[in-house]
């Protein structure tokens, strides 16, 4: 089942001006920024139809964003980028 994406933008960007990777991500955009190297060369062509430099966290969080949908409520959540949900992204609870 999924669920329509309406989350604020404390869940998506949140107000930290040094957000860093991280292995739990808790935010949306922190979860872009810990793509690894492999999956955003994947996604550039695939679902944006960049080459991968070209591929920037905003391109990414604004694709999210439009897909609308998330496949769970509870954390991890699981963020689809894509209208297949074959993209997604894990947001975890704070701590």
């Amino acid at each position: 089942m999924t669920y329509a994406f309406s989350f604020s933008n404390d869940f998506l960007i949140g107000d930290d001006p040094e957000l860093q990777p991280s292995l739990r991500p808790t935010l949306v955009l922190q979860a872009i920024l810990s793509l690894s190297e492999r999956q955003r060369i994947q996604l550039a062509p695939d679902i944006f139809g960049v080459s991968p430099d070209r591929l920037s966290a905003e391109m990414i969080l604004d694709r999210a964003v439009a897909t609308k949908t998330c496949e769970n409520l509870d954390s991890p959540v699981r963020v689809w980028i894509d209208e297949a949900g074959f993209n997604t992204l894990f947001v975890h609870d704070r701590e």
